[in-house]
């Protein structure tokens, strides 16, 4: 339940590091 969550979490901040570099 943990893991899933930080799984979440990680996932969450690598789609806003890729929405920041795409934006420029």
């Amino acid at each position: 339940m943990v893991d899933n969550l930080m799984n979440r979490a990680l996932a969450w901040e690598e789609e806003k590091k890729m929405h920041f570099l795409y934006d420029g």
